[in-house]
């Protein structure tokens, strides 16, 4: 019998073989245009222990917001205790550091105007009630970010919130994949 990920055309595979495989989309979703957030629920669980947050299309209406990241649990957004440090690095070869004390998000990047902002983020244990940490790369037409924290309050959360800096709106549709995976 083959074992994950090699499958054989026409193999059954049991239970135990696809208990095997150390990731899985566990969510899809969208952030709609227009809206000034999103939230992604049941999005962490017991099933895994880390997550990879995957978003593609983003644009903002105007300016070039932060894109801030949340966790949340039940109707209760966390909104203390981020911490976070990083850098970005435009095209032209200007590096700028980053980094903030105990804040009320996550920094994950900045949004353009134009739909090029993608983000792969890895958020670690965030269902467990323990520190949360989180590194995420994320790139639009004018720089590269990579920045990484933790959220330093022991809660077992099962949303992810995300949202922009200013008053703007997202200017696309764009897509939300979360990625379960197994220690």
């Amino acid at each position: 019998m083959a074992t994950p990920p090699d499958f054989t055309a026409g193999a059954i595979l049991t239970a135990a073989q696809m208990n095997l495989a150390g990731s899985w989309v566990v969510k899809r979703d969208t952030i709609a245009s227009g809206a000034s957030s999103a939230t992604i629920s049941a999005a962490f669980n017991t099933d895994y222990i880390h997550y990879r947050v995957l978003i593609h299309n983003l644009s903002v209406a105007a300016g070039n917001p932060n894109l801030l990241f949340q966790l949340r649990t039940g109707s209760t957004t966390a909104n203390t205790n981020y911490f976070w440090g990083g850098t970005n690095s435009n095209y032209l070869g200007r590096t700028d550091e980053n980094s903030s004390g105990t804040t009320s998000s996550w920094k994950v990047g900045t949004v353009t105007t134009a739909a090029k902002t993608t983000v792969d983020c890895m958020i670690y244990r965030p269902f467990e009630a323990a520190t949360t940490s989180f590194q995420t790369f994320c790139q639009n037409e004018n720089a590269a970010f990579q920045i990484g924290g933790i959220h330093n309050t022991a809660t077992s959360y099962d949303q992810l919130v995300i949202s922009l800096s200013t008053a703007t709106t997202f200017n696309a549709t764009a897509t939300v994949i979360i990625i379960g995976v197994r220690d």
